[in-house]
């Protein structure tokens, strides 16, 4: 018996749906024979593709064609009976999907079409028309300019979209030209009625109200002129014109100046729309929307008018809109150029929201231009008239006296001392009232300040000419400021703030005996002086010299081997000018100002080379608090510069820099372990002074107990003592009524308010006792253990030796050691936020 399946084991036939579901629809043509054999007569099952078999993917059909679908544009006709026209051209759209091979058929809706419409052909698989309806239509099957039948009815497809036709290029089908569809019948006819049906007097009415609604009583305000002085008697005109966004009118009002002597009226142009092109006046009825034909009249029949409807001859007019006003921009005014030049801020808002304009801002990088910058105007005869003429350029300085007396002198016949910067002066400077009195209506006044020292008296009309001229330039100041009459107990000086800054130096060149002299630069903020004294040190061979090192024996060359420095005043109080300018010139040269002074800057005073190398407290902390002054000093600045730096190789920095550290665990780095690191990253763009101050931010130092509580204890006893206080149980009563509930714990301000109003002790030495008291979650203190720590009977304390509360316990007795050991670095990564950064780089 000859075997079932051409020598294969077995004649078992597969499951025709499941075989066909497993089979690629791109290369299954033809039903297999038995066994899955083809037949000896069939043609082969795939079609030769451009792609080599070995390229093929192995990924199923539904996977590799998911959503792509080939749009074909086809036509079919359907004859029709009894009507004018004997077929219909009904268009429509195939649909074939790759992924399974099925066809959609769709014709579009057309409205009062009268037949039904929407899908034609559900989506499936459609077979070949008999007698090939064993084989189902593929995608070689639909191209251009090809017919096909589907379930009896022809299509011819006439087009197809972008993605059909490179799809089908790439699979080596050739696809032709776009093909002209025919015109349907019955959409001709009905175009034509449709044309019948139009009005012969078409609506020429502009819908206004939606735009009256959403704008109405809003305005746009610019500003303007019209330069007409080119005329005989012309003038330059300031104009304000109005744009009214309900009808898009416009207005035009002058400013005229007061006392100007003009009699004309203030209105340029009433309101009304202004075209853009002007030529003459124009005729009556010009603007209407309507052409009017006059239709002459024959025999009985009367003359009209009709309205054209094609509106012929019409002019068509331009007007200004709210796009066409721009700062900088002319308009014709009938004729007259008028310039724009500014708006007000709801017109700057109106555009900013309309047409995007003026927010072309980073936050990152400085704010660029505003798109509203106001445009230059020209003067008018009277500004010109008012104008200040330039200062005249002053004789060059001879040398003699002061850059400011010898400018005084020059612009003045009468020689006068130079004017200084008062308001300055009382800012920066401590000046004292010796004596204030009021008597009769007046203030009796003594003030002592550096340079004046005078009495005079202060009265609410001008002073006498005869009081002191500086003592009245200056008190007319105090009092226009309202600094005396409103705290007439002014103090001495300004809280602790002497507004001095002084720092130490070294200084640099010269022999080698220099390089061990130490000096103390202050600078005085009230009128950028600076002063320079010399310290003396111990066995260097020095000695203190009052009238100190002279500038006259420094211009000359002397023996530096036989020299004997005398330390003292180094350089007199005064201001001293920067390197490196003409002296002898007609504009005074630049001095050293506050922006100068900061560590590690070199100095260079009268040809003397010093680097400043430290500052005190004061200094530190008066720039730390000033940073707007002092840029050296603003820390938010240096986390911005270290932040860039940072940004690149922020794991670097982690990694090989503070996890090396000793005490990495604890988060703490070395201050010279820090600015050597920051040295090596950020080399000379950052200064010594930024270095310091980020030190003293993030200082990990813990503030030592300068008094213990035993020691506490003892001072507390010892005042209680002197004063004779016995009130203890008065105090303990109070404590408690404080507290009804008797828990034994209070708010510190409650406990403070009835100590200082029963305890004789110092407000500083109180608050110190108060740090050692005990106190819950809640942070509320335990009384009970106050009146322990109060009560002399139990655990008495040895007697201490007196001592000046006020000052021991204040802020003015805290050392002011500056010196940084230990930087807590978690908290300045924590503030630099690049861990985002991190995680990015770390994958």
């Amino acid at each position: 018996m000859f075997p079932c399946g051409g020598g294969k084991k077995g004649g078992n036939k597969e499951q025709k749906e499941g075989r066909r579901l497993a089979l690629s629809k791109l290369s299954e043509k033809l039903k297999p024979g038995i066994g899955g054999s083809p037949l000896p007569w069939s043609r082969p099952n795939k079609y030769p593709s451009i792609y080599a078999r070995a390229e093929a993917p192995e990924l199923p059909a539904w996977i590799v064609f998911d959503k792509q679908v080939l749009c074909f544009d086809a036509y079919f006709q359907e004859t029709v009976q009894e009507q004018r026209y004997t077929h219909l051209v009904r268009k429509c759209k195939i649909y074939f999907y790759l992924e399974d091979g099925t066809v959609q058929v769709v014709e579009p809706k057309v409205a009062n079409s009268g037949i039904p419409q929407g899908t034609l052909i559900s989506r499936q698989r459609i077979p070949f028309p008999a007698p090939r309806d064993s084989d189902f239509y593929d995608m070689i099957n639909f191209n251009v300019n090809r017919e096909v039948e589907l379930f009896g009815r022809v299509f011819k497809i006439t087009n197809c979209d972008r993605f059909t036709r490179v799809f089908l290029n790439r699979m080596g089908i050739a696809v032709p030209d776009p093909v002209n569809s025919p015109s349907d019948p019955y959409s001709v006819e009905r175009d034509k009625l449709a044309d019948r049906m139009l009005a012969k007097h078409p609506n020429n009415a502009v819908d206004t109200l939606r735009q009256f609604l959403a704008h109405d009583r809003q305005v746009l305000r610019f500003y303007g002129y019209w330069d007409d002085r080119e005329s005989l008697h012309g003038l330059l005109h300031n104009l304000e014109i109005y744009y009214y966004l309900s009808d898009d009118t416009m207005e035009i009002k002058e400013v005229i100046p007061p006392n100007s002597g003009r009699d004309a009226g203030y209105m340029f142009m009433r309101r009304a729309k202004l075209r853009k092109t002007y030529t003459s006046l124009p005729q009556p009825g010009w603007d209407s929307r309507f052409t009017v034909l006059n239709v002459i009249s024959s025999g009985f029949v009367k003359g009209r008018y009709i309205s054209d409807p094609l509106n012929c001859g019409q002019e068509r007019a331009e007007y200004y809109k709210d796009s066409d006003l721009t700062l900088g921009a002319a308009i014709n005014v009938f004729g007259r150029q008028v310039m724009i030049t500014d708006c007000d801020p709801f017109t700057k808002e109106y555009f900013r929201a309309k047409y995007g304009l003026g927010m072309f801002t980073s936050p990152f990088l400085s704010p660029l231009p505003d798109d509203f910058t106001a445009a230059e105007r020209p003067l008018s005869a009277d500004q010109v008239q008012h104008t200040k003429p330039p200062p005249p350029l002053l004789p060059p300085y001879n040398g003699f006296g002061t850059y400011e007396d010898s400018a005084a002198n020059c612009k003045n016949m009468i020689p006068v001392p130079p004017n200084r910067d008062f308001t300055k002066f009382i800012q920066k400077d401590s000046f004292r009232i010796v004596n204030l009195s009021n008597k009769k209506g007046f203030y009796d006044l003594r003030i002592q300040a550096f340079p004046l020292n005078f009495k005079a008296k202060i009265f609410s009309r001008p002073l006498p000419n005869g009081d002191n001229l500086k003592a009245r330039t200056l008190l007319q100041l105090l009092v226009s400021c309202k600094v005396l009459l409103m705290s007439p107990l002014y103090p001495s000086r300004q809280g602790l703030d002497s507004h001095i800054l002084r720092f130490r130096a070294e200084m640099l060149g010269g022999s080698p005996a220099d390089h061990s002299r130490h000096f103390i630069i202050s600078y005085y903020l009230s009128d950028d002086t600076i002063a320079v004294f010399e310290q003396p040190r111990a066995n260097t061979g020095t000695r203190r010299f009052l009238s100190g090192w002279s500038l006259a024996m420094s211009r000359t060359k002397v023996d530096s081997s036989s020299l004997c420095f005398h330390c003292g005043p180094f350089i007199s109080r005064r201001k001293i000018f920067r390197p490196n300018q003409d002296l002898f010139g007609s504009e005074a040269p630049e001095c050293y100002n506050h922006e100068d002074f900061y560590i590690g800057n070199t100095l260079e005073l009268h040809r003397f080379r010093f680097r400043l190398v430290d500052a005190d407290e004061y200094a530190l902390r008066y720039m730390e608090l000033n940073s707007q002054e002092f840029p050296k000093s603003n820390i938010r600045l240096i986390l911005l510069k270290l932040r860039d730096v940072l940004r690149s190789m922020y794991k670097q920095f982690v990694c090989d820099y503070l996890r090396t550290q000793p005490r990495w665990d604890q988060g703490l780095i070395s201050y010279s372990n820090m600015k050597e690191v920051l040295r090596r990253i950020l080399c000379n763009n950052i200064t010594d002074q930024e270095i310091l101050t980020l030190g003293r931010h993030y200082n990990a130092r813990e503030p030592s107990d300068k008094h213990t509580r035993a020691m506490l204890r003892s001072i507390v006893h010892t005042e209680l003592t002197r004063y004779l206080f016995k009130d203890l149980d008065r105090l303990q009563e109070n404590l408690r009524h404080k507290d009804p509930e008797r828990k034994g714990y209070l708010p510190r301000g409650a406990i403070y308010s009835l100590c200082r109003a029963s305890l004789p002790v110092d407000r500083d030495l109180l608050n110190a006792v108060l740090d050692t008291i005990d106190k819950n979650e809640a942070c509320e203190y335990n009384y009970n253990d106050l009146l322990s720590f109060l009560d002399s009977k139990v655990c008495p304390a040895p007697a201490a030796l007196p001592i000046n509360t006020k000052y021991e316990f204040s802020l003015m007795a805290e050392t002011t050691d500056n010196h940084v050991t230990w930087v807590d670095f978690t908290r300045l990564l924590k503030d630099l936020d690049l861990e985002s950064t991190v995680t990015e780089q770390s994958g």
